[in-house]
């Protein structure tokens, strides 16, 4: 299973700060204020891909900061990932110029199939996932809760040309609240598309359980929260490279 670590970006910096070994708090602190050096750490930790959830359009709707996802694009050389409020197919044609591999769709697009359908001819199903976000039993999307169930926009989406979708609760995905697989099984019911499973991964317990559900087609899961929280072993190793050459830096200043 690939594994994809994700952070929010709000106000232009990321929201979250990683949380290393006594004496690395202001490195942490500087890479949370600068997003584009943030993702080249992510990359040294060997990561294969990046998420970025893009906050400051999709919950406070402003506009979104091309110019600062193409700084983050220019920073790293593996592909990179936008969860965004894309309003039309020019601002996906935006982002696909500012050096993004994949667009993830969500909000409003999700109403029109017609306009998911023309974009997904014009840039690939590879480069444009859609986001089904849940909360309870419903879509969290407002104006799509009332006119269709979760399982049923999926089976839409498949009708626009779809080969991969991105399944989520409010919770797992916002707040970093466990996401149970087994809670939502009409999600995973489409057996020809490949499922990322979003947010809500907090323990390598978790992560194994998901991965031995070979019959859901989840072959991904983006992960953000628990990554700033080392809540993965392999972690302590790098936060404690981090301090050892953090503390080398101070010493040849002294």
């Amino acid at each position: 299973m690939l594994i994809i670590p994700s952070f929010e970006l709000e106000n232009g910096i990321c929201s979250w700060c990683i949380q290393g070994e006594p004496g690395t708090e202001e490195l942490y602190e500087n890479l949370q204020r600068r997003p584009d050096e943030l993702i080249k750490l992510l990359r040294r930790e060997n990561f294969k891909a990046l998420h970025i959830l893009d906050k400051d359009s999709l919950i406070h709707g402003k506009e979104i900061d091309f110019n600062l996802i193409r700084k983050i694009t220019d920073a790293v050389d593996i592909p990179v990932e936008l969860h965004a409020d894309f309003k039309s197919s020019d601002d996906c044609k935006t982002a696909i110029e500012a050096g993004l591999y994949r667009l993830i769709i969500s909000n409003e697009m999700l109403l029109n199939l017609n306009i998911c359908k023309e974009i997904i001819k014009e840039f690939s199903a590879s480069r444009i996932c859609f986001a089904v976000i849940v909360k309870g039993d419903r879509l969290y999307y407002e104006k799509l809760a009332s006119k269709t169930t979760p399982g049923e926009l999926i089976n839409d989406l498949v009708s626009t040309g779809a080969k991969r979708v991105l399944v989520g609760t409010f919770e797992s995905v916002f707040e970093g609240s466990d996401f149970v697989v087994t809670d939502h099984p009409e999600l995973f019911e489409v057996k020809h598309l490949r499922y990322t499973i979003y947010g809500g991964i907090n323990s390598p317990q978790q992560l194994w359980e998901i991965s031995r559900s070979n019959s859901l087609n989840i072959d991904s899961a983006i992960i953000g929260q628990a990554i700033f929280r080392n809540s993965f072993p392999c972690q302590k190793i790098w936060r404690m490279i981090e301090a050892e050459l953090e503390n080398e830096k101070k010493n040849d200043f002294e």
